[in-house]
């Protein structure tokens, strides 16, 4: 239909074109069409929020796009990292996050967010910890939730082993995470440790 149209061409024009204007546009047609079309609300949320940096536009579209479809993980994830950041609601982003996994078990981005929001905000070490390990099973391949579970294991559990392995895997992942391998060169304690000899 029109408004999934507007929507794909809004996404053609803000990632491929870089042309945020004509994608705001097709993103409200898309929603004038059907005012409860989730995914361009959602699209023009993140619009808002990162090429506008209009805050408050951003989390009422956020919170049009929950309303039009109660499941849509990528819309309470967003939600819950604008509130954790620009609104320094932990109350708020704690349970959006929550909403996103419970809408998409495998989205790996809500478990990990939900990681860092535990650890550095509750400090609740344990629920942390399953957090990133959850991120993990969901995507083996996230060197993130690899390189925060090291962190975690270095500085929370003093666990030396564990969190050289988590950094050796961040690595494996993504050989350009400079912060994984940083971490690892400075645990293993030889700075003259290089990719190749660490994965």
């Amino acid at each position: 239909g029109v408004q999934t149209c507007s929507s794909d061409l809004g996404r053609l024009l803000q990632h491929d074109r870089e042309d945020v204007d004509g994608a705001e546009w097709a993103y409200r047609a898309a929603i004038a069409a059907d005012p409860v079309h989730a995914r361009a609300l959602t699209k023009l949320a993140v619009l808002l929020e990162y090429d506008r940096e209009d805050i408050g536009g951003a989390e009422a579209t956020y919170r049009a796009a929950i309303a039009a479809d109660p499941k849509n993980a990528k819309a309470h994830y967003y939600l819950g990292k604008l509130l954790q950041h620009e609104r320094e609601d932990v109350d708020g982003a704690e349970a959006a996050y929550r909403a996103a996994i419970a809408a998409d078990p495998e989205y790996t981005k809500a478990h990990c967010y939900l990681g860092v929001l535990l650890e550095d905000e509750r400090e609740d070490i344990d629920s942390a910890e399953a957090a990133y390990r959850a991120a993990i099973e969901a995507d083996p391949e996230c060197a993130k939730a690899y390189y925060y579970l090291g962190k975690l294991l270095q500085f929370e559990r003093e666990d030396v082993d564990g969190a050289a392995a988590a950094y050796r895997a961040a690595v494996m992942a993504d050989p350009g995470h400079v912060k994984a391998l940083a971490k690892l060169i400075s645990l293993l304690g030889d700075e003259t440790v290089d990719r190749k000899s660490v994965v």
